[in-house]
């Protein structure tokens, strides 16, 4: 039975990965760049630069950015906690993608790390439901509460050979790119449903929608979809009252009430807007 686990990641992940591990296992090392993942462990944790320094007999990936080659995976067995149901949304930020595909079901994965990225076999799923009230927030609240609680016994199975490993089905795969500045753009061309998933998507902590006007470039931090069905010229800030800026979308309007500047400073979006103007 291994004893002597290494847990790679940063962020929340890594966090919940660390409480799941410590509920089976008294000896766990860390490589992490995370002040809080470290001062959860305590100041007697073991900590290494890389992989290269640990001689131990598992690792667990978590939040971790680090591609393993196979000299590294031949040396014990490695696996990752990824938030998705494999073999969809394999990359980067796939529970944002995952949501703008408005999915049904979204989950996470529990898999063996191999040379190609996300495709190893499976050890454990969970599927969490969708309905319009939950926000990708929502959703890593719930997967790392769900790792916190199983990933021990998982990995403790996986390590003694209670769980026979699964083959995902490659063809079922789609690939993810990590997502940039520019993929908070709002796109006004898309229907107001894509839209709506678009705003619970980007939820604080992580960046909110954006659109760039004569001003500068803004966060919508209070805003109100409205289904109005003419042409009016996408794009445009077609009225502006005291709810805010009126933008037409492809299947109505865009109601911007507040808006966040890179300075973090809220202002009223129709002190903002410009009617008449167009948005990038």
């Amino acid at each position: 039975m291994a004893q002597n686990i290494l847990l790679m990641g940063d962020g929340h992940g890594a966090i919940a990965a660390y409480r799941g591990l410590a509920q089976r296992f008294d000896d766990i090392a860390l490589v992490t760049d995370d002040d809080d993942l470290a001062q959860l462990a305590g100041r007697s944790v073991r900590r290494y630069r890389c992989l290269d320094d640990f001689d131990g007999d598992a690792v667990v990936l978590a939040g971790c950015r680090t591609v393993l080659g196979s000299e590294a995976l031949e040396r014990c067995p490695v696996f990752n906690v990824h938030y998705s149901l494999l073999p969809r949304y394999r990359g980067l930020h796939s529970v944002v993608w995952a949501m703008l595909n408005d999915e049904q079901e979204i989950g996470l994965t529990i898999h063996r790390v191999t040379e190609e990225i996300d495709a190893g076999d499976i050890v454990h799923q969970f599927a969490q439901p969708m309905d319009d009230s939950l926000t990708s927030a929502d959703l890593m609240r719930r997967f790392n509460a769900h790792v916190a609680e199983r990933l021990g016994d998982v990995f403790h199975d996986a390590l003694t050979g209670k769980i026979t490993p699964r083959a995902q089905d490659h063809r079922e795969a789609t690939w993810v790119a990590r997502r940039d500045a520019d993929d908070c753009l709002i796109d006004f061309t898309r229907s107001n449903r894509y839209l709506s998933l678009f705003f619970r998507a980007l939820v604080d902590p992580y960046p909110l929608p954006q659109i760039v006007c004569a001003k500068g470039r803004f966060e919508i931090t209070s805003h109100r979809l409205v289904r109005r069905d003419y042409e009016g010229g996408e794009g445009r800030v077609v009225h502006i009252d005291g709810e805010g800026g009126w933008i037409k979308v492809c299947e109505g309007l865009l109601i911007v009430r507040e808006l966040r500047a890179t300075d973090g400073s809220l202002h009223a979006a129709g002190r903002v807007l410009k009617r008449g103007e167009r948005l990038a």
